[in-house]
């Protein structure tokens, strides 16, 4: 099909720059106009509409080369003779745009943002004839340097577009509250994911995009709440007692949430007796949980006892 579009556009398609990747463990070589083309490893990044992806969610990769280029700019930059001014004006309209580009699917660490900023900071200042030892903040402020900090670059950036397609009315706002859903019932919590405190997420989706924006939110100490006409994420909500709210506390939390969410219990009133005064013995449970304890009473439950 895409050999035909490129046919009838009569669109030359450079072949050395094509690239197969599937998520399937089975997966052969393809022919694509009259060239074989292999699939490529699940941990080798490979570039879409220029932001580099990986299909099993490491990013290591994908930083390196986000780091590297970035590097790569300020190295060429640090090279040319050129006035503080100038040097000012190719780290904001050039340097800082293409990072901001590369890191629509990504949010990086602090730690990289730092090793990114010290390095275009300290040839800023080599090209204003200052000394290393001027305070960042000389460079930063908006009425001396006005060199724009890349930490608070993402912060717009991750979180403008995040607002966007939350309340986008066509296919990306859907599919963005889709991904939300499974963040929340991930989270497995009466409380919803944008106003949670402290969100423990496991498996993949603590790798997703918007789980680490919702991060960055945290961080800044800032909430999403939506409009009352509108439950999303939805939340199962009754007027019983979470069972969160009594182990969170607990340093092993994050093994309990797992296995009461396989149990599918959220409630305490769950493992209760019919009028909800005590809890049902855990061999007695089988017939709630749809499901026959095997092993010895889990930790969590004992917890509930005490």
């Amino acid at each position: 099909m895409a050999s035909s579009f490129y046919q009838i556009a009569d669109i030359q398609i450079n072949l050395t720059k094509s690239v197969l990747t599937t998520n399937s463990k089975s997966s052969s070589s393809i022919l694509f106009i009259n060239s074989t083309i292999q699939p490529i490893l699940a941990s080798q990044p490979f570039k879409f509409l220029g932001c580099w992806f990986t299909l099993n969610n490491k990013q290591s990769e994908q930083i390196k080369l986000i780091q590297d280029e970035t590097f790569q700019l300020t190295s060429i930059a640090s090279t040319k003779r050129i006035t503080d001014k100038q040097i000012i004006y190719v780290i904001n309209t050039v340097i800082i745009p293409t990072l901001e580009y590369r890191i629509h699917n990504i949010v990086l660490s602090r730690t990289i943002y730092n090793n990114i900023l010290s390095k275009y900071l300290t040839i800023a200042k080599h090209k204003s004839h200052l000394a290393k030892s001027i305070p960042n903040s000389t460079m930063l402020n908006l009425y001396l340097y006005n060199i724009r900090n890349i930490w608070d670059i993402q912060l717009q950036h991750h979180i403008t577009n995040f607002l966007q397609r939350i309340n986008n009315p066509h296919l990306l706002g859907t599919t963005t509250r889709i991904r939300l859903q499974q963040l929340q019932n991930n989270l497995w919590s009466t409380i919803n994911i944008l106003q949670y405190p402290q969100p423990i997420i496991n498996g993949p989706n603590r790798f997703t995009l918007n789980f680490k924006i919702i991060q960055l939110l945290i961080h800044l100490k800032l909430s999403v709440t939506a409009n009352s006409n509108i439950l999303w994420p939805h939340t199962i909500q009754h007027n019983l007692q979470p069972l969160e709210k009594i182990l969170i506390t607990n340093p092993k939390y994050k093994t309990f949430k797992y296995q009461l969410k396989k149990l599918k219990l959220l409630y305490l009133e769950q493992l209760c007796i019919a009028d909800n005064t005590m809890l049902l013995i855990w061999k007695h449970l089988s017939p709630k949980l749809l499901h026959l304890p095997k092993r010895k009473k889990p930790l969590w439950f004992q917890i509930l006892k005490v």
